[in-house]
């Protein structure tokens, strides 16, 4: 190649925009409300009695940080918590809510 020429005289056509962020896969035709009212009796900012699970769906900070949320999961609203909830079924399935888990295929 001796030459490299421009074709066309149109501009690029604009980036698509993101698609709106919600949970992927199977996780969105899940009981999300009864697993939270399981987990937290349906209170986005519950206390496990020991401290260590927050917010809606008891997250451990650790876990909670493995799907991108930051801060605390009781300081993060009731659409996020569920977010990072989605995404963690999506990763790791029912198993993660060892107790209430099944509530999600009610």
């Amino acid at each position: 190649v001796t030459r490299v020429m421009a074709v066309g005289t149109k501009a690029r056509p604009p980036a698509p925009k993101p698609a709106p962020r919600t949970g992927t896969g199977d996780a969105d035709g899940l009981n999300w409300p009864a697993l939270a009212r399981c987990e937290s009796g349906g209170n986005p900012r519950a206390l496990s009695p020991g401290g260590r699970y927050r917010g809606l769906y008891q997250f451990s900070l650790a876990t909670w940080r493995g799907v991108g949320g930051s801060g605390d999961p009781i300081d993060n609203s009731a659409e996020e918590q569920l977010y990072r909830a989605k995404l963690l079924y999506n990763r790791s399935g029912a198993g993660q809510w060892p107790s209430c888990g099944r509530r999600l295929f009610t």
